[in-house]
């Protein structure tokens, strides 16, 4: 009896031992991944600004601007872009009665 309660013990400990130098291993990791993860948000935001800031300069370019009023009101679909959406919208101070799901 003796001897299979030090051989549970031996491998306790053996399991212990390369616990031990793994859990080391798995921190370094986790810290690694916590840096690289707000290194990538940091990225994400200076990206997400930067997409924001073209697409005021392509509306300024464009002189259309969609209000909040026509995005909510369900009269653009999803699939419409942005450029049939500044010709329908010039030729509409053009005098033209173009409505803006035609192209």
């Amino acid at each position: 009896m003796g001897t299979d309660r030090d051989a549970s013990r031996e491998r306790l400990l053996a399991r212990l031992h390369k616990a031990r130098t793994i859990v080391p291993v798995f921190a370094h990791e986790l810290a690694s991944a916590r840096r690289q993860a707000a290194r990538l948000r940091v990225e994400n935001r200076k990206l997400v600004e930067q997409v924001r800031l073209l697409q005021r300069q392509r509306t300024v370019k464009d002189g259309t601007r969609v209000g909040a009023r026509e995005r909510s009101s369900g009269e653009l679909g999803a699939a419409r872009s942005p450029v049939v959406l500044g010709r329908s919208a010039r030729a509409r101070r053009a005098g033209d009665e173009v409505r803006i799901g035609q192209r």
